[in-house]
């Protein structure tokens, strides 16, 4: 929702795309991740955002 009200702050997408990855929904995920990292975030975070971005690839899709 917040992202909804605010969909240019990079906090919420960060936070969205976080939740996606929990729910294994990686295409959605790697999507919010990747616009999150434009958006110049500290360079430790960016490391830990882009190695989750490589995990997703990494790993398969689940279905529930």
């Amino acid at each position: 929702l917040l992202h909804h009200l605010d969909p240019e702050n990079p906090g919420w997408m960060r936070e969205r795309g976080l939740i996606y990855r929990q729910l294994d929904c990686n295409h959605q995920a790697r999507s919010d991740l990747e616009r999150y990292l434009l958006t110049s975030p500290p360079p430790k975070e960016a490391e830990t955002i882009r190695e989750l971005i490589i995990s997703m690839e990494e790993k398969p899709r689940v279905l529930h």
